[in-house]
């Protein structure tokens, strides 16, 4: 933790792991893990807090942002989330952005992108309008894509989802045979 010019707080913490023998491990990151890859942490290491800044240059504005970065033996990821907060208790606009990737080749091989985003805008402790996008792609075996978007105004919502959406073979099914036991 660190604060700068008396106004940024910065936050976060990074950590570096090998182990060698029978499992070679091999992990570097800063800000921590991609969220999928929590259950692929190496045994032994800590993830570390993500990296942010939060700063009030204002009584009615207020930014931060946090972000990681991760390289592993089997993996490379990264992501950020955004938020901004405009006005005061009577009103004000908030937005909200998040982003992950993750490619990993064990212990299989997989892609992972996903993508939020929204924007609200408020008055008197009500939504006068809000708008929002999420999306998801992940594969290869199959590779899926879905996601959904969201309007709102003045308590008017419309949403629509697509997806999810498949192609591709799934590898957990290739090759499988039904066999009945006795």
């Amino acid at each position: 933790d660190a604060l700068i010019l008396n106004r940024i707080r910065l936050t976060g913490g990074a950590a570096l792991f090998f182990r060698w023998g029978a499992r070679d491990e091999f992990a570097f990151t800063v800000g921590g893990f991609h969220p999928a890859f929590r259950p692929f942490i190496p045994e032994g290491l800590i993830e570390p807090p993500r990296l942010g800044a939060y700063w009030k240059p204002h009584n009615h504005v207020e930014l931060s942002i946090s972000g990681y970065w991760a390289v592993t033996s089997c993996s490379l990821q990264f992501g950020f989330s955004a938020h901004v907060e405009i006005g005061a208790s009577w009103g004000g606009l908030r937005a909200d952005a998040e982003f992950n990737f993750l490619v990993m080749t064990k212990p299989r091989v997989l892609f992972d992108l996903e993508l939020q985003f929204r924007v609200t805008a408020h008055l008197f402790g009500c939504d006068l309008f809000s708008a929002s996008l999420h999306g998801h792609m992940s594969g290869p075996d199959p590779w899926t894509i879905e996601g959904s978007i969201y309007w709102e105004v003045c308590g008017v919502n419309l949403s629509k989802d697509f997806g999810p959406y498949h192609w591709g073979d799934d590898a957990g099914q290739l090759g499988s045979v039904s066999q009945e036991a006795r």
